[in-house]
C-alpha cells in the first residue's frame, strides 16, 4: 500500500463542498479566546466535526498545492547506425521490481533483428517495434506501449482527386500500401486485399465517397492499413491503375509507460522505474558501439498532486491515526469504512504544520503535527482558497497561500 509521512500526528480532513448539513462539507475557521484555531467540518454521516485545536504562535508553516495531473513516462529511440549482418536488441531494465529496493531488477528485451543487406536505420527500427509488440504482450500486466515516431504514408488519388488515403500506422511501412478502385459499377460492394494492396468495388446505387470509407471501414484488413478522407456526397469513377502511398517516415521507435494497477490500500499504481541499454553490435570498423541508439525524453513520469487515486490512498493512510485504526486488520471480521474521496473529483491539498507545546521543549512535549485539507479542486479552486482565506481572517494575519501552488 502507499505508505506517507505522518510526523508525529497527521490528521487529514476531506472538503469536498463547502456549507452545512451534507457529507464532505468544510465549514469555516473559527479563533477561540485560547487564541488557538480549528476548522469546522461534516463526516462522511454528514454529523459536524472539529479539527485539533492549533495554537496560533506554534504554527511552524503553511503549504497550498494545486491540483496536477499524473504524468506517464514516454521515450523516443533513434536507431543511428545499420550494419549488415550485426543483431539488434534493446534491453529494458526495470529497477525496484516488485519492492522499494533499486536492487530488485527485472531485465526485458524488446527481441532480436538481423540488419540485411539493403535494411536501412528506419526497417531496424520497424522491426524492433513489431518484435517488442509481440514480446510485451506476454506481460500478465502490461509495461510499455511500443510505436513510431515520424510521419504517415499518404496520397491523392490520380482520377477521383478529391479522395486521399492516408496509412493508419506512422512509418515507411506505409509506403508500400496500393489502392485502386477496380468498379463502380459491381453487383455488390467488395475489398481485396493482397498483401499491402487494396482493390476496391462499388456498386452503381452506392458509389461516392462515403460509401467508399463505409468499404474500407467494413473490411478489417484494409481498416487496418489505410484511413480515406474526402467529402462525402462526391461520386467515385473507377480508377484501376492502383496508386501508391508515398511519404510515411520512422525517425525513432515510441515508449511510453503502462499506468501500473491501483486498489486502495493494497496496490499503490506508482510509477515504473526504468531506463534502456543497447546490445552491443559490432561496427563497420570492426569496434564494439553500445551507443548504436539516441534515447530522447518526451515526458518524465510524475506521479501528480491531488488525483484521485493519491487522495484515496492518502485518506485511507491518514485514517489510521483517527477512527479506523486497524482498517483491514482481521479480514474478513473488519468494519466497512465509508471514505470522502470521491472518484469524479481532483483535489488541492492545504497543509498546516505546528508544535503542540513551548518552542524551548524537546521530545513528544514539543511534537510537530500537521493538519492536512483534501480540496476539492472545482472552479479555479474555489475551496482551498474559501480555507485559507477563513484562516487568514481567523489568525488575524496571512497564514496560508489564498492561492494554491502549482
Amino acid at each position: 500500500m502507499a505508505v506517507f509521512s505522518s510526523n508525529s500526528v497527521r490528521q487529514l480532513f476531506v472538503a469536498n463542498t463547502s456549507g452545512t448539513g451534507g457529507s464532505g462539507q468544510y465549514s469555516g475557521a473559527a479563533k477561540t479566546v485560547d487564541n488557538e484555531l480549528y476548522l469546522k467540518f461534516t463526516n462522511a454521516l454528514g454529523q459536524a466535526v472539529i479539527s485539533p485545536r492549533i495554537p496560533i504562535s506554534k504554527i511552524k508553516s503553511t503549504s497550498s498545492k494545486a491540483y496536477a495531473a499524473k504524468v506517464l513516462r514516454s521515450d523516443t529511440i533513434a536507431v543511428n547506425t545499420a550494419v549488415v549482418g550485426q543483431t539488434y536488441n534493446i534491453r529494458i531494465v526495470f529497477r525496484n521490481w516488485g519492492s522499494g529496493s533499486a536492487e530488485n531488477q527485472y531485465f526485458k528485451y524488446t527481441g532480436t533483428y538481423k540488419c540485411k543487406t539493403g535494411d536501412t536505420v528506419a526497417t531496424i527500427m520497424n522491426s524492433l517495434k513489431d518484435l517488442a509488440v509481440k514480446n510485451f504482450a506476454r506481460e500478465a500486466v502490461p509495461l510499455l506501449t511500443f510505436g513510431l515516431a515520424g510521419t504517415a504514408a499518404s496520397a491523392t488519388m490520380t482520377t477521383n482527386v478529391g479522395v486521399t488515403a492516408t496509412a493508419k500506422n506512422i512509418g515507411t511501412a506505409g509506403n508500400a500500401i496500393t489502392l485502386a478502385i477496380a468498379s463502380v459499377s459491381a453487383g455488390a460492394a467488395a475489398v481485396t486485399v493482397t498483401g499491402n494492396a487494396i482493390s476496391v468495388s462499388l456498386t452503381t446505387a452506392a458509389k461516392t465517397i462515403a460509401d467508399l470509407k463505409a468499404a474500407i471501414v467494413a473490411s478489417p484488413e484494409a481498416n487496418a492499413l489505410i484511413t480515406i478522407t474526402g467529402t462525402d456526397a462526391t461520386a467515385v469513377s473507377a480508377e484501376t491503375t492502383s496508386v501508391a502511398l508515398t511519404g510515411g517516415t520512422t525517425t525513432g521507435i515510441t515508449i511510453t509507460e503502462v499506468a501500473q494497477p491501483w486498489v486502495v490500500g493494497k496496490q499503490q499504481g506508482r510509477p515504473l522505474n526504468y531506463y534502456f541499454q543497447f546490445v552491443p553490435i559490432t561496427d563497420s570498423t570492426g569496434a564494439e558501439n553500445v551507443a548504436w541508439g539516441t534515447v530522447t525524453s518526451v515526458a518524465k513520469a510524475y506521479a501528480g498532486q491531488g488525483t484521485y487515486h493519491l487522495a484515496a490512498d492518502q485518506e485511507y493512510f491518514y485514517l489510521g491515526e483517527r477512527g479506523d485504526k486497524y482498517r483491514n486488520v482481521g479480514f474478513p471480521y473488519t468494519f466497512d469504512t465509508t471514505y470522502l474521496v470521491d472518484p469524479t473529483k481532483l483535489y488541492d491539498t492545504i497543509d498546516i504544520t505546528y508544535s503542540s507545546a513551548d518552542s524551548g521543549a524537546v521530545g513528544v512535549e514539543n511534537d510537530l503535527r500537521v493538519i492536512t485539507v483534501l480540496c476539492a479542486n472545482g472552479t479555479s479552486s474555489a475551496i482551498a482558497k474559501l480555507i485559507a482565506s477563513d484562516v487568514n481572517t481567523a489568525t488575524g494575519v496571512t497564514t496560508i497561500p489564498v492561492a494554491p501552488a502549482a
